[in-house]
């Protein structure tokens, strides 16, 4: 991290810039879309004096706590070099998959979003395709589209999901999401182009 850091830290030290830096769990699927976003917004950021740095976890494994680390590495590396500033943000992004089994971290990260008014926690539950269906449909529609007509036709996507148990949940969103999007080209740039359809339904559905 220490070339990116430096790099941030010659850009928004002179305390004109805003800087927003994301730290997310997946490996394939959050990197692909955050560094799309990024390409797609660089202009818009660029005008509006905001620095979005997107970081890449360097690690395979799927858990939370090589969130933390990554975000606190980053941000060890940019002491010395650049003081956060109040309005600048940092994000981790992860997912609640078996609560259960990362209960501790995501509470450990919960507390420390609450004691510095710079950090945050975007937190998809189960996963983050449940945010990625929401740039297509609302959760409140009807699931039968995608499964087949084996199902009511009043249950929504919501329900279905919440009837599966707990440990299938993520995986039944991937599958879902895949028959929700049908995989159109460049998929990624249509999913930013969809953010603000998903904002609104994401607001829907609360905590």
């Amino acid at each position: 991290y220490r070339r990116s850091a430096e790099n941030i830290a010659n850009k928004c030290r002179n305390g004109q810039w805003k800087l927003c830096v994301i730290a997310a769990e997946g490996d394939k699927t959050e990197p692909n879309y955050f560094t799309t976003f990024q390409a797609e917004y660089r202009e818009a950021f660029e005008k509006a004096n905001l620095h979005v740095e997107f970081l890449d976890k360097k690690s395979e494994h799927s858990d939370p706590k090589y969130v933390e680390e990554t975000l606190s590495k980053f941000c060890d590396e940019l002491e010395g070099r650049y003081d956060i500033q109040e309005y600048d943000e940092l994000w981790f992004v992860t997912d609640t998959d078996d609560y259960h089994n990362r209960n501790g971290i995501i509470l450990k990260l919960r507390k420390q979003c609450s004691e510095k008014p710079n950090y945050y926690l975007a937190l998809s539950n189960p996963c983050f395709e449940i945010w990625l269906m929401l740039h297509f449909v609302s959760l409140d529609g009807s699931i039968r589209e995608y499964v087949g007509e084996d199902v009511p036709e009043d249950l929504s996507i919501k329900n279905h999901i919440e009837a599966m148990p707990i440990k299938r949940r993520p995986q039944i969103c991937k599958r879902l999401l895949h028959h929700i999007h049908k995989n159109p080209p460049e998929l990624y740039k249509k999913y930013i182009q969809k953010i603000r359809e998903a904002i609104p339904r994401g607001r829907e559905l609360g905590d």
